[in-house]
């Protein structure tokens, strides 16, 4: 991943321990700011800011400018200072950061050609640079699935693209977030506690009914589980919340449960097609999953 941050070249002459986060820097006794990863080895000295909402701005160390006052605490100042050959300024950012021209504005400035090198990489980039072998890390591996949280990139096949194209296709998509977002309003409405959940990473479109600050029962279109078992939407909990509320699951449940796992097991039921195929789909698969709800996370007095 560093080679992403940096080059080859660089990243080959960093190891773990000159790596330090929120590290201020200090020259003749004054304070040049504290940048969130400072990086400090005889061949190379380096600064990566770290920037993960899209709104977040620059602070004055951050930015570059012909002003005396920047110029003598900034952290392109700092690094102009240094006797490291290798000198680098990185900006990890969401894509469509706000901030973006204004920052390229500051970090392009004649004064600092050929002195510090600049780079601004977004995390989804750092996301794509993770392949298969990497993932066997395991800590890189919930790296991963962090960042897939906020940051994982999408792409539709061409061959996708004429699949959706289908008026048939893309109305019966319509349809189906249409039932979620009406039961989630129908569940909302009785008192429940309510919460959307869309996860990239588990490749899931749905929502989570809650119990204090617990997300016990999930409902919605979870592609995983759909591909086993054929079905398109899905209620479940997982087995880590206990013996006790799996339980209260299997008993309420009007459906056949089994248990699914990927990675975490859950235990599962599913919506049948005779349920979606009703005039009111909505109305007929809140009273038959009221039940369960009522089980594992009841309304709100």
């Amino acid at each position: 991943m560093l080679t992403r941050l940096f080059s080859r070249e660089v990243a080959d002459k960093i190891d773990a321990n000159p790596i330090q986060t929120q590290e201020t820097l200090k020259t003749d006794g004054r304070s040049h700011g504290r940048p969130d990863i400072y990086i400090n080895t005889p061949q190379v000295c380096a600064i990566v800011e770290v920037k993960s909402d899209l709104g977040c701005s620059t602070t004055e160390q951050q930015r570059w400018s012909f002003s005396q006052e920047v110029e003598a605490t900034g952290y392109a100042r700092y690094l102009e200072q240094q006797m490291a050959a290798e000198r680098w300024f990185v900006f990890l950012i969401p894509r469509g950061w706000i901030h973006q021209e204004e920052l390229k504005h500051h970090l392009t400035q004649p004064r600092l050609a050929g002195s510090v090198h600049f780079n601004m990489v977004t995390w989804e980039d750092l996301f794509c640079t993770i392949d298969e072998s990497m993932r066997l890390d395991p800590f890189i591996g919930e790296f991963r699935l962090l960042l897939s949280k906020r940051f994982e990139p999408i792409r539709i096949e061409k061959s996708e693209v004429n699949m959706l194209l289908n008026p048939e296709v893309i109305n019966a998509v319509w349809k189906l977030n249409r039932i979620i977002k009406l039961i989630f309003q129908k569940a909302k409405n009785a008192g429940y506690a309510v919460e959307w959940e869309t996860s990239l990473q588990e490749g899931s479109y749905g929502f989570y009914f809650k119990k204090g600050n617990a997300y016990l029962l999930y409902f919605g279109c979870w592609i995983a589980f759909s591909q086993k078992v054929r079905h398109l939407l899905c209620i479940g909990v997982a087995d880590g919340w206990g013996e006790a509320v799996k339980k209260r699951f299997t008993d309420s449940s009007p459906y056949e449960t089994i248990t699914f796992a990927d990675p975490k097991p859950h235990t599962m039921s599913w919506v049948p097609e005779e349920d979606l195929g009703d005039n009111d789909a909505a109305g007929k698969i809140w009273e038959s999953i009221q039940p369960i709800v009522l089980g594992i996370a009841p309304p709100n007095a």
